[in-house]
């Protein structure tokens, strides 16, 4: 980070987990398309949740912080990625 200003949408990327396969790089890579005109701060904010555990962890996390609404914005074309969100979350 040059010039100590938040990192970059390709230093983000770089700081993402590198575990999975081809349908996590395609989330990545769909999470990269819906922020790019977001200032690189937001961008870099951004979280990528992929497992049951990570989405588990993240709602008490933020309910604790007195957040009373999470909206979880689907990085997948696949339905039933987004049912089972559903099904955690319930």
């Amino acid at each position: 980070m040059a010039g100590g200003g938040p990192p970059g949408r390709a230093e983000a990327r770089r700081a993402r987990p590198r575990r999975g396969g081809r349908r996590r790089r395609r989330t990545g890579a769909n999470l990269d398309d819906f922020y790019r005109f977001a200032p690189a701060d937001i961008a870099a904010a951004a979280v990528l949740h992929t497992t049951r555990q990570t989405i588990e962890d993240a709602v008490p996390r933020h309910t604790d912080l007195g957040v009373n609404e999470i909206i979880f914005l689907p990085a997948t074309d696949d339905l039933d990625d987004v049912s089972r969100l559903a099904g955690i979350v319930a």
